[in-house]
């Protein structure tokens, strides 16, 4: 054998990949991954969520040191056009108005206007402002229906724009049985165009189904739980008279 045939490398065959076990190895790296992002996905949505009803507790808590301040009164209903802007608003959400001082923002602890947002609802980054609209940039809203002639059926304080302005105010002891009591909600962004959440007519607004159908809600109790839309169609769940 010559010197050329000497330093010539024979590839061993048996090391060597073949096209079909290449096509199986990409096979099953495909499977396992098609099992391993659901998994993945499912866990950031749980971890969301978790974060979401962490939002709605602090604020919940917020509330119910507001509530101690001001005689059991509920803030104001931060109502778009109905009774406009007011000092008292739960929240301060049009772009003039520093959330930080929404009615409830100094009953925090260590509050930040991103309480404010559930971390699952990605829609509200696609909201834009306009020179004739201020988008709702938030996820919550409460509970506040419709007044009736003179009487603030509730949940939130309201407060009229017209001059000489008129206020009606509304108490947490008005509540019947709290702990079946929609009070902060996260609404749907088909109807979702202030902080006033409007279970009656002519509104109707839907929940949100942004938690595996579900939205997550907080009771006046201060509990929190995660209902389907139709929860928020029954007045037995919303309005504070309800026996």
């Amino acid at each position: 054998m010559n010197k050329m045939s000497q330093d010539v490398k024979v590839s061993n065959p048996g090391t060597a990949f073949t096209l079909m076990e290449l096509l199986v190895t990409i096979s099953i790296i495909g499977v396992l991954a098609g099992l391993t992002i659901p998994a993945v996905m499912k866990g950031l949505g749980k971890a969301r969520q978790a974060a979401c009803i962490n939002h709605q507790r602090q604020l919940g808590l917020g509330f119910s040191m507001y509530h101690d301040d001001f005689e059991n009164l509920f803030p104001g209903c931060a109502s778009k056009r109905t009774y406009g802007p007011q000092p008292e608003d739960w929240i301060w959400w049009q772009r003039d108005r520093d959330p930080n001082k929404s009615a409830i923002a100094a009953y925090v602890s260590g509050f930040n206007p991103e309480l404010f947002r559930c971390p699952t609802d990605k829609d509200v980054f696609m909201l834009k402002p306009s020179e004739q609209e201020d988008p709702y940039l938030y996820s919550y809203s409460l509970t506040s229906y419709d007044m009736e002639g003179t009487t603030n059926l509730g949940m939130a304080s309201i407060y009229t724009k017209d001059l000489p302005r008129n206020e009606f105010p509304f108490k947490v002891t008005a509540v019947k049985n709290p702990s079946q009591k929609l009070m902060l909600v996260e609404e749907d962004r088909i109807n979702l165009k202030d902080g006033r959440w409007l279970p009656n007519f002519p509104s109707f607004d839907p929940l949100a189904t942004r938690h595996q159908g579900k939205a997550d809600v907080m009771f006046v109790d201060g509990h929190i739980q995660s209902v389907l839309p139709a929860f928020g169609t029954n007045a037995a769940n919303s309005l504070p008279t309800f026996e």
